[in-house]
């Protein structure tokens, strides 16, 4: 009975220090991780989508198979983005493995 109290006692101990650290932001929750990468990924995504356009306007003599290319590339980079940001759980699991 006396352990379960000891072991109790600890559990406790322990989550108080873990809150205490993420209220001082020395710890994030991993869905906090998604989050942030997620409005990355939009952030990024929107100046991304202009270049083809930017490119078309700077360099007028740019063919329309370059500039398709050029959209291709863009997507699979934007579409990356967006998969790694739900990848996040995945990634921290791999992370812990490889660290131990």
């Amino acid at each position: 009975m006396q352990e379960a109290r000891i072991r109790l006692t600890e559990a406790q101990a322990l989550a108080q220090e873990l809150k205490n650290l993420r209220d001082e932001r020395g710890v994030v929750d991993t869905a906090f991780c998604s989050f942030a990468l997620s409005r990355l990924e939009n952030d990024i995504a929107s100046i991304l989508d202009s270049i083809p356009l930017s490119m078309q306007r700077r360099f007028v003599d740019i063919g329309k198979a370059q500039l398709e290319f050029l959209k291709k590339l863009i997507a699979k980079a934007t579409n990356n983005a967006t998969t790694t940001s739900g990848k996040i759980p995945e990634m921290l699991d791999e992370y812990i493995d490889s660290a131990s």
